[in-house]
């Protein structure tokens, strides 16, 4: 306990700007999402909306903690405030601590639901989502105010305000520091408000990963059949080609298509993936935009083709959730375990511990603005090869989160000396960068048989 208050100030220093770096980012994301096209349409972009309202709540508790607590608090350099101050720091920091595990459960679940069980947004939306919110923004409220009423709010050791006693310690050695004037029933409380729903959001997250991951492998591993089995559906491709090749001829070389032709290509032409799609938010699923839109006849319509496009959506959402996985654990694995190791007798957290704590902990927010802004760096460096991410991601952030006009870009190239010829998008790419949040131009890398038999009579 000695050291980790010898060691209060340089803690305070470290955890303060790891938190005011994540509150710009949160506050970068959320803007971002209020202000493009989409908006809160979607619910992925409420979700990760409150994804970052949450981390931006716990940022401005943690960062007014030090300051906010009661200026007679032993060891406290920064404390200017009172008792009430330190309420409402530690009321802020302990809601957004437990709404973020809560919104990343969420977010699973979303990419669970939408992509293995073919709910649509709209379903999603009525029957899961606004009661999700409803919970979490319910329970956060209520049994916070509850600590409030209850006087659970106090300065602790670490230079923050959060659910302990007062005096100091007094729940862990009361005949050194006095018997409790306030926070009695602090640690039990706790257990119920935070460390209860962080273990649950754990266990739920976990649960849909393995499920979504386990509903890819069976997808990968029907795939792998079908094109194992493909000397037994190769003479029903030819023969289906041969009838087409009758049906319709091939265009002599340098033709025209005719109108109907090209109106046809079009209808059929698969629509790409999003989560942010306007369209598919009406017509149902977002799985169904790209695999089913059509009713199967795109790309030829066999089913090889429509499989290996679910199989393209559920892994695309596998990494994505994946990734926002690994933004929670890296900002809650070393808090999670300082948690839990408050309940082993004389074990207490090392001190090489509470400085990673201090490091990962408030960082979530900049996690997840490079997670969401992913996709489209990933597209636009597909596009734009010599430009660094960086840049990249810097437009993806000037444009709102959307893929910025190739003006921009262009005009970006030039500053930084870089040819801009060699690096003009085709308009088949530009079209494709339009798309929002989860549409690569990431190929399945798995092709079968069934999908190789393409019946486009522009292609035969």
């Amino acid at each position: 306990m000695s050291t980790i208050i010898s060691a209060r100030h340089p803690l305070q220093v470290i955890r303060t700007t790891a938190a005011s770096v994540s509150l710009f980012g949160s506050l970068i994301l959320a803007t971002m999402i209020v202000t493009s096209p989409g908006k809160l349409r979607t619910p992925y972009r409420r979700i990760i909306f409150g994804l970052a309202m949450s981390d931006i709540i716990q940022s401005l508790g943690i960062v007014l903690s030090p300051v906010s607590q009661p200026k007679d608090t032993p060891g406290a350099k920064w404390a200017k405030g009172t008792t009430v101050t330190c309420e409402a720091a530690g009321f802020g920091m302990t809601m957004g601590t437990v709404m973020l595990p809560m919104y990343t459960f969420l977010l699973t679940l979303y990419f669970l639901l939408i992509v293995k069980y073919k709910l649509t947004p709209r379903k999603f939306a009525h029957g899961v989502e606004w009661i999700s919110h409803f919970i979490i923004l319910s329970w956060n409220i209520v049994g916070n105010s509850i600590q409030v009423i209850k006087d659970n709010f106090n300065a602790n050791f670490n230079g923050l305000c959060n659910l302990t006693g007062y005096p100091m310690n007094c729940l862990n050695a009361p005949e050194i520091f006095g018997e409790c004037i306030r926070g009695n029933d602090a640690v039990q409380d706790a257990i119920v408000l935070v460390q209860g729903p962080i273990l649950v959001c754990f266990v739920g997250i976990l649960a849909c990963l393995g499920s979504l991951t386990y509903y890819v492998y069976v997808l990968e591993r029907q795939i792998l059949e079908s094109s194992m089995s493909g000397q037994g559906m190769s003479w029903i491709c030819q023969t289906c080609m041969g009838i087409r090749n009758l049906l319709c001829p091939p265009r002599p070389p340098g033709s025209r298509p005719h109108s109907h032709a090209r109106s046809s290509s079009r209808l059929r032409s698969p629509r790409r993936f999003s989560h942010d799609e306007n369209d598919s938010e009406e017509d149902g699923s977002v799985v169904d935009a790209l695999a089913g839109a059509d009713g199967g006849s795109s790309g030829g319509g066999s089913w090889g083709n429509a499989l290996e496009r679910q199989y393209s959506i559920a892994r695309k959402s596998l990494v994505q959730s994946t990734l926002y996985v690994i933004s929670y654990l890296a900002s809650y694995l070393f808090l999670t375990i300082a948690l839990f190791l408050q309940f082993i007798p004389k074990a207490g957290t090392p001190l090489w511990m509470v400085y990673l704590l201090s490091i990962t902990w408030p960082l979530s927010g900049l996690f997840n603005i490079f997670v969401y802004t992913r996709p489209k760096v990933r597209s636009l460096k597909d596009r734009y090869p010599n430009l660094p991410r960086f840049v990249l991601f810097l437009l993806v952030i000037v444009s709102g989160g959307e893929a910025p006009p190739d003006t921009q870009i262009r005009a970006a190239m030039r500053s930084l000396g870089i040819g801009v010829g060699e690096n003009e998008p085709s308009e088949s790419s530009s079209t494709q960068t339009q798309q929002d949040d989860m549409n690569t131009s990431e190929p399945s890398p798995l092709t079968s048989n069934a999908a190789r038999c393409h019946l486009d009579k522009h292609q035969v």
